[in-house]
């Protein structure tokens, strides 16, 4: 029955034309173009004549259309009236110039009351080629067109071009501008190296405008004011004022003339640490205009004898 079933399929096929259909099943195949240029796609397309609860089977050969390169295989089904096509569609490419012989694909057909069929395509074959050089023309050389750049494409192709140049001349920079900053430093504000005298006097302009005073910090405000005189000594007499107390402080400055009104400042700003006694903030800056006055007479004095000792040092040596 299912021998029948096959001869009639055949028969209808060969009547209605079909091209390149197998003898012995209702199966069509096509592999367009049979040659072709490398690189080129080359088409093989199955199609299936099927009725509803066939199982078809695909089996490619063991080396998959070698040399050539599956690109692609896609498998699909239409159904019309109970009637099904299968069609599997496979792109096929070739990428050196040589002819192929395709190896054998075969094709199983399940019948659910007839058992399975298997066909088999075989004979096809593909040629490729080189594509061919036209060597009637000339070669013509390339043409230059005109390229739009914006600046900020052009800096990003001298940097790529010379980073190197740019690296070195910015470190050269860099060295040329860290060397006039360290000489003029004297000059520029933020750089300028203060005097002992002039580090004092800021820190008294500060805590005046602190408002400690009105915030009732009087222990902070004192202690602040007499440090800057304590430090200020340490720094140009080279004694450890800030660790010496009061009386030591006073032992070792004997001999300087601004030693009484100095000990004035401290002795009130010990009471003001120690005795914890009720204050103004009138009386506070009253405190802090004295101690700008005993920096200054402080400042004055240890100016005057370091330039008497350079006069006489001057003089020594000239005698010499």
């Amino acid at each position: 029955m299912a021998g029948l079933r096959l001869w009639f399929i055949v028969a209808i096929a060969t009547i209605l034309g079909i091209p390149r259909i197998n003898a012995t099943a209702p199966i069509s195949y096509s592999l367009e173009p049979d040659s072709v240029v490398v690189g080129q796609p080359i088409y093989f397309s199955i199609s299936i004549n099927i009725w509803e609860g066939v199982q078809t089977s695909l089996i490619l050969p063991k080396d998959s259309f070698k040399p050539l390169h599956i690109l692609s295989l896609t498998d699909t089904t239409l159904t019309i009236n109970n009637r099904s096509t299968q069609i599997y569609d496979i792109v096929l490419a070739g990428y050196d110039s040589l002819d192929v012989e395709l190896s054998p694909v075969k094709i199983v057909l399940d019948y659910p009351d007839a058992g399975a069929d298997t066909f088999t395509i075989s004979g096809l074959s593909v040629k490729i080629r080189l594509l061919p050089v036209d060597t009637t023309q000339d070669i013509k050389p390339p043409q230059q067109f005109p390229i739009s750049l914006s600046w900020t494409d052009r800096l990003l192709m001298l940097w790529y071009q010379y980073w190197y140049v740019l690296l070195l001349l910015l470190l050269l920079l860099l060295i040329i501008g860290g060397f006039l900053l360290w000489r003029h430093r004297d000059k520029i504000p933020f750089l300028k190296q203060l005097s002992p005298y002039e580090k004092a006097m800021k820190t008294l302009e500060k805590l005046e405008r602190s408002q400690l005073p009105e915030k009732r910090k009087f222990k902070e405000f004192y202690d602040t004011a007499s440090d800057t005189l304590r430090k200020y000594l340490e720094e140009e007499l080279g004694i450890p004022a800030l660790e010496m107390t009061t009386s030591e402080l006073s032992q070792a400055i004997e001999q300087y003339p601004f030693k009484d009104d100095l000990m004035e400042l401290l002795r009130e700003a010990d009471l003001v640490k120690f005795a914890k006694i009720s204050l103004s903030p009138a009386q506070a800056y009253m405190f802090l205009t004295k101690a700008r006055h005993v920096l200054e007479d402080m400042h004055s004095f240890i100016s005057s004898q370091k330039t008497t000792k350079q006069k006489g040092s001057g003089n020594a040596s000239n005698g010499k």
